[in-house]
């Protein structure tokens, strides 16, 4: 079999989009290829059955390939494809191989005790939707009305839905009234990964949060605006409330810009787009997966 370390460095999401590519790999070729990867987030590949594991020791001659997805990001405006096939394709090409993609799922193992200690460790009580309202100070066109958000919790509260507010401490949350925070308290990804496996969904923009949503198979939100393209990031049984095609530096694709300087379309120091995410479209969104 053939030793393959990959090597990939970018943020957590990109990283949990990678393991579809993975699994697809090893089912397409299975007994060929023992596959690691080198990552800022080893956490993400911990149990994984298309993975080697930690501790588990390569040869002298182990290639380390670093991988990502820049082959296909040119093309991402035009592209159609899902997130998961830039991978596919990076793999395709450094390997000189065609796997066969069998789903843009990504792929999150959990064990036994993780899933049963979580809530008693947080103090979490179900059912509960968990909610996002942060961003990275790189990336601040991902942000949406703090006072816009404050009413949608207002509304989801009102319906008897309870709410825990997630975060990392290392971003930026506006504290939102009403809801219960459990903001730096899941700094440990696999914490975070066990208290959204119980969660019944969950809302905000788009971040790491919608691919483990998308992992466990949960209902989620996602607050798009225009920043980013439809087809690269959707998944099926997700809502992606986006504005994309309704102004024109986001008519066919996202535009791709990352700060409010960058923004072309701009009111209040809010990009446009986001201004046209309505409270009640994200409100109707969440209780139309009540019958769930």
């Amino acid at each position: 079999m053939r030793n393959i370390l990959f090597k990939q460095m970018q943020a957590p999401g990109d990283n949990l989009v990678l393991t579809s590519a993975l699994r697809d790999l090893q089912l397409s070729y299975p007994n060929k290829f023992n596959i690691g990867v080198l990552s800022y987030y080893p956490e993400i590949f911990y149990n994984n059955p298309y993975v080697i594991q930690k501790g588990e020791v390569f040869d002298e001659k182990t290639e380390v390939l670093t991988i990502d997805y820049s082959t296909e990001f040119s093309l991402k405006k035009v592209s159609g494809k899902h997130f998961s096939s830039a991978f596919i394709t990076a793999i395709n090409d450094v390997l000189n191989i065609n796997i066969k993609q069998t789903s843009v799922f990504p792929e999150l193992y959990l064990t036994k005790e993780e899933k049963d200690t979580i809530l008693e460790k947080l103090g979490i009580s179900k059912p509960f939707w968990v909610f996002n309202a942060g961003f990275k100070s790189d990336m601040p066109l991902k942000m949406y009305s703090t006072s816009k958000w404050q009413e949608v919790i207002n509304s989801l509260l009102e319906k008897g839905i309870k709410i825990y507010q997630v975060g990392h401490s290392h971003h930026i949350h506006p504290r939102i009234k009403g809801v219960e925070s459990l903001i730096g308290k899941t700094d440990n990804l696999r914490d975070y990964f066990a208290v959204m496996y119980h969660a019944s969904g969950s809302i905000g923009a788009v971040s790491l949060q919608m691919h483990v949503a998308a992992a466990f198979r949960k209902p989620c939100v996602v607050i798009a605006g225009g920043r980013e393209g439809n087809a690269w990031n959707m998944y099926n049984g997700q809502t992606y409330l986006s504005s994309v095609g309704y102004l024109s530096c986001c008519e066919y694709s996202g535009c791709w810009k990352k700060t409010l300087k960058d923004c072309s379309r701009k009111i209040n120091r809010e990009p446009e787009c986001m201004k046209l995410i309505t409270v009640n479209e994200i409100v109707n969104s969440v209780l139309k997966y009540s019958h769930l």
